[in-house]
C-alpha cells in the first residue's frame, strides 16, 4: 500500500489537472416551490445535490476552482440533466462514468 503524501510533497499548482476532486453520489432533489409536494401538478424545479457535487460545485462556481466530479450517473435524460447542472458551475465532468439500462454491461465516457 502506497504512503500519504505529506504535505510538504504536494505538488504545485501548475503541475496539478484539478484543485479539487470530489467522489460521491449525486441527488436529485425536486422542488415544487410554495406547493406541497404531494400536490405538485404543474411544474418541479430540478436541482443536483450531495455533499460531494456541492463541494465541487462550489468551488468551482465561487471561487473559479477547477474542479472534478468521480461518480456514475445511468445514461439518460436525468443523469445528462445533471452533469448539464455541474456543467454549468464550471465543475468538469469528463471522470463520470455512464450506465446504461440495456443490461448488455457497456459502460462509456462522454
Amino acid at each position: 500500500m502506497a504512503d500519504a503524501v505529506k504535505y510538504q510533497n504536494i505538488k504545485p499548482e501548475d503541475q496539478c489537472r484539478y484543485d479539487g476532486v470530489s467522489m460521491g453520489e449525486v441527488m436529485l432533489r425536486l422542488d415544487p416551490g410554495d406547493v406541497p409536494i404531494a400536490r405538485a401538478r404543474d411544474s418541479l424545479r430540478v436541482f443536483q445535490g450531495g455533499g460531494e457535487t456541492n463541494v465541487s460545485c462550489g468551488l468551482a462556481y465561487t471561487f473559479g476552482l477547477r474542479t472534478a466530479v468521480l461518480t456514475a450517473l445511468v445514461d439518460d435524460p436525468i443523469g445528462e440533466n445533471i452533469r448539464n447542472q455541474l456543467r454549468e458551475a464550471g465543475v468538469y465532468t469528463s471522470k463520470i462514468i455512464w450506465w446504461n439500462t440495456k443490461n448488455d454491461g457497456f459502460i462509456r465516457y462522454k
